[in-house]
C-alpha cells in the first residue's frame, strides 16, 4: 500500500478550493455547511464545529487520510452522482453531488484514502 504524499495533500487540496469557489453553487455550501452544527451526525463527538468556516479555513482542518479504497466509496453512492473535478498523479478526484465529499486515492482498489467533507465535522448526508 502506498502512502499519500504531501504533495498529493497539498495538490488535492487545491483542487477542491478551485471546485468549491469556481462550481459549487453557493446555496450547496450553506446546506452542507448548516449540517456542521448538528452534533448528532459528529464522526468524533468531542469536535467543535465553525459553521461559518469559509473553504480555505475548512480545508485547512478537515482532509483526512482515511482507510477506506475510493472503488468503494463510489460503489456506495447512484451511478452518475460522483462528478470528476481534477486529478492527481493520474487518478480522478471525485465530488460526491449532494454529498458535499471529495476523494482521492493514488490506488483506487487500496484502502488509503485523502477525503474531505464541506459538512465537517458531521458526517455527509446519507452517511
Amino acid at each position: 500500500m502506498l502512502k499519500n504524499t504531501t504533495s498529493d495533500h497539498d495538490q488535492f487540496k487545491h483542487i477542491v478550493a478551485i471546485h468549491v469557489q469556481e462550481a459549487l453553487r453557493p446555496d450547496e455550501w450553506r446546506r452542507l455547511r448548516a449540517l456542521a452544527i448538528d452534533r448528532r451526525r459528529y464522526a468524533d463527538k468531542s469536535a467543535e464545529a465553525n459553521p461559518t468556516a469559509d473553504a480555505s479555513e475548512l480545508l485547512n482542518e478537515a482532509i483526512s487520510e482515511d482507510s477506506i479504497a475510493v472503488a468503494e466509496v463510489l460503489a456506495a453512492w447512484p451511478s452518475g452522482r460522483a462528478d470528476v473535478v481534477g486529478a492527481i498523479a493520474g487518478q480522478p478526484v471525485y465530488y460526491l453531488n449532494g454529498r458535499g465529499v471529495y476523494l482521492w486515492g493514488l490506488e483506487p482498489n487500496e484502502a488509503r484514502t485523502l477525503m474531505f467533507w464541506i459538512s465537517h465535522p458531521a458526517y455527509p448526508p446519507g452517511w
